[in-house]
C-alpha cells in the first residue's frame, strides 16, 4: 500500500492571542483521532506555549509575513521582512498590476522556498501527501500555486479559506485564480473550505462548483474543565481579544441593560493588544460597574481561556455586521464544544448556524437582548449543541477526505 501523510501548514500560527494555532490544534487532534500519519509546519516564532500544546510531531521552520518575529526577538529576521514589506509598498505605485503581480510572486518565495523544497522531498521520497491549511493566508495560496505548477503531485489540498487577504502578498480576484488551479490541476483533489454560509454563496456566484466546496467549521473536540458556575448569577462572557470590529464599544450599554432589568450579573471581558480612542473611553464606562466586571488581559493561554468558558452562562459576540458579513468566529465552536449558548448580532454571518442549530439567540437592540437574557434565565431551551458537534464531525471528515471504509 502507497504511504501517504497529512502535513498541516500555518504561516501564522505564533501568537497565543491569535486563532491560526487554535485551528492548527484542533485539526491534528482530528488526525490523532483516526489515527491518521501527520505532520506540523509552523513559523520559527511560535510562541513556546502552542509548541508545548502542539506534542511532538510539528518542526518550527516557516517565515510569517504577518506575525514574524518582532525586533527585540531576532532583528535580522523583523528587518527582511520590513524592507520586504517596504519595496512592495513603493512598487505598489510604479508599475501596473500585472508586474506588481510578478513581484509578488518572486517575493514570496522568501517564505513559501522552505516549506515549497520540504514538500518536493517527501513526494519524491514516494510519501502521497495532504496538505490541510487550517487558515489559508495569501502565503498559503502562493505556495499551492508554486507546488502545482512545478508538477509536484499532490493528492489532496484542503484549503480552508479564510473571507479577506489584506497582506502585501494579497491575491487579486482570489476566485478567479482558485478556479483556475481546479481546471488546470484536475488529477489533484482541491477542497475549498467555507465556515459560513453567506461566503458559500460568495465562492458559488464567482462560478466555483459545490462538488469543491466543504462546510468547515472548526472540528469539535471535547474538554473536560470542572464548573466554576454560579446558578444564583448570570455570567457572561465577552470573550476574545478586544478589536474595532468586535464590538467592544456595545458593551457598556448591553451591561446598563442589564443593570437597569435588575439582573443579577458578572460579566467578564478580555482588553485589546491595540487599543483605540473608542475602547479607551468604553473601558472607562465599565469602571461604573466595577464590582460586576472583570476585564481579563488579552494575550491568555488556552487554559485560561477555557476556564473563563466554564466560569460563563453565556459568551457574547455584539460583532461588527459589517465585518462578520462573511467572517465566522471560532469561540462560536469552543461554545458549542462545551454547551455554553452564544448570543450574537443579527446579520452576522454565523447566524445560520446560530438559529439553524439553536445555540443561543441572535439581537438587534439592548431591548432585544435582554428579552433573550431572561429566555436564556429560566432555562427552558433546548440547545442543538449535540447535532451541530456530530455535524461538525462529519463535515471536517468529508473535508479531509477520510473514508470512512477504512476504519
Amino acid at each position: 500500500m502507497k504511504k501517504y501523510k497529512f502535513i498541516i501548514i500555518d504561516f501564522n500560527a505564533t501568537r497565543r492571542y491569535s486563532h491560526h494555532w487554535s485551528y492548527v490544534s484542533k485539526y491534528k487532534k482530528f488526525l490523532e483521532e483516526f489515527s491518521e500519519p501527520y505532520e506540523i509546519w509552523i513559523p520559527k516564532n511560535t510562541h513556546t506555549d502552542i509548541s508545548f500544546g502542539l506534542g511532538q510531531n510539528f518542526q518550527k521552520f516557516l517565515r510569517s509575513n504577518v506575525y514574524g518575529f518582532e525586533k527585540h526577538e531576532n532583528i535580522v529576521s523583523w528587518a527582511i521582512v520590513k524592507v520586504i514589506d517596504l519595496l512592495l509598498l513603493r512598487f505598489r505605485y510604479l508599475v501596473n498590476s500585472e508586474m506588481f503581480e510578478i513581484l509578488k510572486r518572486l517575493f514570496s518565495h522568501f517564505y513559501t522556498t522552505a516549506p515549497y523544497q520540504r514538500i518536493k522531498s517527501i513526494s519524491k521520497s514516494g510519501v502521497e501527501l495532504n496538505l490541510v491549511f487550517p487558515t489559508m493566508d495569501s502565503l498559503a495560496f502562493r505556495l499551492v500555486e508554486r507546488c502545482l505548477k512545478q508538477g509536484i503531485p499532490i493528492k489532496r489540498i484542503c484549503l480552508r479559506l479564510g473571507s479577506g487577504y489584506k497582506d502585501n502578498f494579497k491575491i487579486d480576484m482570489i476566485e478567479d485564480r482558485l478556479n483556475k488551479l481546479i481546471r488546470e490541476f484536475p488529477q489533484c483533489n482541491i477542497a475549498l473550505g467555507y465556515e459560513t454560509i453567506p461566503h458559500r454563496q460568495i465562492l458559488l456566484s464567482y462560478g466555483l462548483i459545490s462538488d469543491n466546496l466543504f462546510w468547515t467549521p472548526a472540528p469539535p473536540s471535547k474538554q473536560y474543565i470542572e464548573s466554576k458556575k454560579n446558578s444564583k448569577v448570570l455570567t457572561l462572557g465577552f470573550l476574545g481579544v478586544a478589536r474595532p470590529n468586535k464590538g467592544f464599544v456595545e458593551i457598556p450599554e448591553l451591561v446598563r441593560s442589564l443593570t437597569s432589568h435588575s439582573i443579577s450579573y458578572q460579566v467578564i471581558v478580555q482588553e485589546a493588544i491595540y487599543p483605540w480612542s473608542e475602547y479607551i473611553n468604553a473601558k472607562q464606562q465599565l469602571n461604573e460597574f466595577s464590582d460586576n466586571i472583570t476585564i481579563l488581559p488579552a494575550n491568555i493561554s488556552e487554559q485560561k481561556l477555557l476556564e473563563q468558558f466554564n466560569a460563563i452562562d453565556v459568551l457574547v459576540l455584539p460583532y461588527n455586521t459589517d465585518d462578520y458579513k462573511l467572517a465566522g468566529s471560532g469561540l462560536l465552536f469552543t461554545a458549542a464544544d462545551l454547551s455554553v449558548p452564544t448570543l450574537t448580532r443579527k446579520g452576522v454571518a454565523f447566524e445560520w448556524d446560530v438559529t439553524e442549530y439553536l445555540l443561543g439567540f441572535t439581537y438587534e437592540n439592548s431591548k432585544d437582548f435582554i428579552c433573550n437574557i431572561k429566555h436564556i434565565i429560566n432555562d427552558t431551551v433546548n440547545y442543538g449543541f449535540n447535532s451541530y458537534n456530530t455535524d461538525r464531525y462529519l463535515a471536517i471528515k468529508v473535508f479531509l477526505g477520510i473514508r470512512s471504509d477504512l476504519f
